[in-house]
């Protein structure tokens, strides 16, 4: 840790917390980053995890998180030696009089990678995509590849190499088994979503890596579901190559590698399949870190040059490309290119990524005073051509050539050009959204491929668990008008027939009866295990040992008015009308649209859902109907990714009541209506047709949502960034501790607001301003403008010229009456 700001080669100040020290005094801690120090020989050490405490006299190094690091720590004779990750000697601190260490070092600041882009060392560092300078080294000392220079230069750290190269918490150091044949086992991992999504709509990629050779693949993928085709034709692309059969393959449990289709066609072709163990991504350990790797090196190509985010894809291709030509620490004097190929690769054709290029313009037309050449930018080597892919900023298409001039020390100008709005800036080029779930201590190493023989069944796991029941249903192959909206069916839909009621026998308490399942199709949650046998157990076994007075309490608890099912709704007139009003509202904010069920997709299922609004009183002031997706049956990593969503709490809105009751402001109440109907979909989602709302003549088709549903798993959040976007767009800020209150202007201009989900509460010092805002959000929104706040979650509030009065008498009185 330290107090002085200057010492830092990289700081990030959105880190924030407190420090407790031996005496008992805090100090707090204002972020947190990288310090790089000077060794005699001119390389640099870096410190990472360095807290900046403005507070702190004297800088302090933690043994622990050097020891963490991997460096060797050695106390004896009076002396403090510290060795780094590659046993070399990096200081030697004796002991002062008052028993310290105190280590004078020289603090340095990353090299700028324009400043020496001219210096033959520094140009192959960023050609081979920030690689450090020791693997240069080993590459051009053992003369692993052809055209590369001898390099000489100590290892240093650039600017590009600073921001772009991040850590993860650590995988397993190796496996205990290794493939002796190419094709023996092969790693493959999905990662992403990735955002911003590439110029051709790719939000993923798939990485394969050949277990004996570590030769990498890449594939840009659109969707999940398209990891089983890439895999098939990186299979045959690579036993056309060798010409050798792929014997097993290593994956995560992802829906996408274990769907029934893919699972049978690598039985078909005598793929024996090894699965990681749930939560446990270490047992793919290669592919995993070889992830971090590629997204390291692509993070440090575009910062270097300040590509956009956009050119991911491009950038983690070339990483491929590159890291194939370099060295690992799993082979021994030669690179993975030439491990698999049986040949040393050339790289004297490399060039840095994201320089500026002139392409020979080639046509038949050109006059004689037309330019020869097109400044582009170089984003890759074009695969099976020997040329560069090039990218033209001017015309936005990008195009390969061989006759290029490259001008490596100079980057494109992209926010001139306008085709940048990403780049620069300290934020990240592009931000890879996924959940890392630290292991379990003890957790099962990498298995090694069990014979031949033993293949297992499509789908089924090494623990002989199976994936259970297909989720492939039929299609139709006839079109339909996108956009298509479901009308109301002639009587609603018909009910369901119900069992009769029985006679309720007593169960024993030694013995459950399960009984066969129901005829209609079940519903499981995700936690259901899809390899266990489904079993259903009477209600007469589950309530037989319960209270007769807790069930009859129960039974008085829900009258409340509220139909239960659509079948109880459709006997009144003015639930139908709600529920009309539903559709309407998902019909104009074009939520859906009709289509076929693509093969490989289960549509998820809907039900209404029906509620009386009541004002303070208990008055009955609306009948709200509410169409809602069983998101309970989603998969996380298939059907959504990300689901938190943040609210105001309780002890922010009294904060907010009394801050406005102590100035003198009144309070105002919003509501948007269907509101999760505004949140945009990033994933593909079917859902089954609602009920009593079903096409006529189009009754096998589902719907694909654009937009989502109430119950979807991801609804919350989708609905939540529409909202704070639109609020940052209105000039609000968010409060850094409190998700859920956005300010705008200061003094008289001041308007505060409060979110809960689509709830909205609002005061300001300006009448003016906060009806200024209620136009802006209805001109957003469809908005409820509900006046001065009167009830709020369950709340009763009472203005008055300068106080705020809460109370709860309403849900007391609707306690007594459920009560009798």
């Amino acid at each position: 840790m330290s107090g002085a700001r200057s010492a830092f080669a990289e700081l990030d100040t959105g880190v924030h917390g407190a420090v407790r020290f031996g005496d008992g005094s805090t100090m707090g801690i204002e972020g947190r980053g990288t310090v790089l120090f000077k060794c005699k020989t001119g390389e640099h050490q870096k410190l990472t995890g360095v807290y900046h405490i403005p507070r702190l006299q004297a800088n302090i190094i933690s043994l622990g998180q050097l020891e963490e690091e991997k460096f060797k720590i050695v106390l004896e004779d009076g002396a403090l030696k510290i060795w780094d990750p590659w046993h070399r000697l990096v200081a030697v601190v004796r002991r002062g009089a008052n028993r310290l260490y105190v280590l004078n070092a020289n603090v340095d600041k990353p090299v700028c990678l324009a400043a020496r882009g001219e210096e033959a060392s520094w140009r192959w560092h960023a050609r081979y995509g920030q690689l450090g300078f020791q693997g240069l080294q080993k590459l051009s000392k053992g003369e692993m590849v052809r055209g590369l220079p001898r390099i000489e230069q100590v290892d240093q750290v650039c600017d590009g190499c600073l921001v772009g190269k991040q850590r993860r918490l650590p995988f397993p150091a190796a496996s205990k088994f290794r493939a002796a044949r190419q094709l023996e086992l092969v790693h493959a991992d999905l990662c992403g979503p990735v955002t911003p999504p590439t110029p051709g709509g790719k939000k993923l990629f798939l990485l394969a890596i050949d277990d004996m050779s570590r030769y990498m693949w890449l594939v840009l993928l659109a969707m999940k579901d398209e990891a089983a085709t890439a895999i098939i034709h990186l299979q045959s692309r690579a036993e056309a190559e060798v010409g050798r059969k792929l014997g097993t393959l290593r994956t995560d449990r992802g829906g996408e590698f274990t769907a029934r289709a893919f699972g049978e066609y690598c039985a078909g072709q005598g793929i024996q399949r090894h699965l990681t163990a749930p939560y446990t991504p270490q047992q793919n350990g290669v592919v995993e870190r070889r992830n971090q790797t590629v997204l390291g090196m692509a993070r440090c190509m575009l910062k270097a040059m300040n590509v956009p985010g956009r050119f991911w894809g491009e950038a983690v291709t070339m990483a491929v490309f590159v890291l194939n030509r370099a060295p690992t620490k799993a082979l021994q004097n030669m690179t993975p290119y030439e491990a698999w190929y049986g040949h040393k690769p050339d790289v004297h054709f490399f060039r840095i990524f994201g320089c500026v290029a002139h392409v020979k313009v080639a046509g038949v037309h050109l006059r004689k005073l037309d330019d020869r050449s097109t400044p582009m930018v170089l984003i890759g080597y074009e695969p099976g051509t020997k040329a560069y892919r090039l990218y033209n900023p001017a015309t936005d298409r990008v195009h390969v050539s061989r006759d290029v001039v490259f001008e490596e020390g100079r980057a494109w100008n992209w926010e001139e050009d306008g085709a940048g709005s990403s780049a620069g800036g300290d934020s990240d080029p592009f931000v890879v959204e996924y959940t890392y779930t630290p292991g379990v201590p003890g957790a099962t190493p990498e298995a090694e491929p069990v014979p031949r023989a033993a293949s297992r069944t499509p789908g089924a796991t090494s623990s002989g668990q199976g994936t259970g029941r297909s989720t492939t249903p039929s299609s139709s192959s006839s079109s339909v008008r996108s956009g298509a909206t479901p009308s109301v069916s002639a009587g609603m839909g018909a009910p369901l027939k119900k069992e009769e009621d029985s006679t309720r026998a007593p169960a024993t308490p030694t013995g459950v009866e399960f009984v066969s399942p129901p005829s209609c199709g079940v519903d499981l949650d995700n936690d259901h295990d899809d390899g266990a046998p489904l079993r259903f157990r009477k209600l007469d076994d589950i309530l037989a040992n319960s209270d007769p007075v807790e069930q009859q309490e129960l039974m008085m608890a829900v009258g409340d008015g509220e139909p239960a099912n659509f079948e109880e709704a459709r006997r009144e007139q003015s639930w139908i009308k709600a529920m009309r009003e539903e559709m309407t509202s998902i019909e104009q904010n074009s939520t859906w649209k009709l289509v076929d069920l693509p093969r490989g997709h289960k549509p998820i299922g809907l039900k209404w859902v029906f509620k009386l609004k009541r004002d303070e009183a208990g008055k009955v002031v609306k009948h709200k109907a509410r169409l809602v997706a069983k998101g309970y049956v989603q998969q996380q990593g298939i059907d959504f990714d990300e689901v938190f969503a943040p609210v105001a709490r309780m002890e922010s809105v009294r904060m907010l009541l009394a801050a406005a009751a102590q100035e003198g402001w009144y309070v105002h109440h919003m509501d948007v209506k269907s509101a999760f109907l505004n949140g945009e979909l990033k994933e593909e989602v079917y859902v089954q047709q609602p009920p009593g709302f079903v096409a006529a003549g189009h009754e096998a088709k589902v719907l694909k949502l654009n937009k989502a549903l109430y119950g979807l798993r991801q609804a919350p959040r989708a609905w939540n960034v529409k909202l704070d976007s639109s609020l940052q767009d209105m000039g609000f800020t968010r409060c850094v501790s409190e998700h859920g209150m956005y300010t705008r202007g200061v003094g008289e201009t001041r308007v505060v607001v409060g979110v809960y989900v689509d709830d909205l509460i609002i005061t300001g010092s300006n009448p003016a301003g906060v009806e200024a805002f209620k136009e802006e959000m209805q001109q957003v929104f469809r908005m409820s403008d509900l006046g001065l706040l009167s009830f709020y979650l369950g709340i009763e509030v009472k203005q008055g010229t300068n106080s705020i009065t809460l109370g709860r008498l309403h849900m007391q009185g609707n306690c007594l009456r459920r009560q009798g």
